[in-house]
């Protein structure tokens, strides 16, 4: 579980380092891709939200035990 947290982590710092041209121009790259086998998607949920985002997201993970954790994401629009 833990790579799945930290694989979600570098997703989202990713996002947060962009600007909004360069999440746009991100955008339409996954677009034009298909999206992998073990994804249940493109994967553009996380990029729109941070593209519509007037402030640049905010998330937590809070372990709720050995092997479960709370994530909680902020994005204001």
């Amino acid at each position: 579980m833990q790579s799945s947290i930290d694989m979600l982590k570098n997703h989202l710092e990713s996002l947060r380092s962009l600007n909004k041209n360069e999440l746009k121009s991100l955008y339409r790259e996954r677009r034009k891709k298909a999206a992998s086998p073990e994804s249940k998607g493109a994967g553009l949920e996380f990029i729109e939200m941070a593209r519509k985002a007037s402030l640049p997201i905010e998330y937590e993970f809070v372990p709720m035990g050995e092997d479960q954790s709370f994530f909680c994401l902020k994005v204001i629009i």
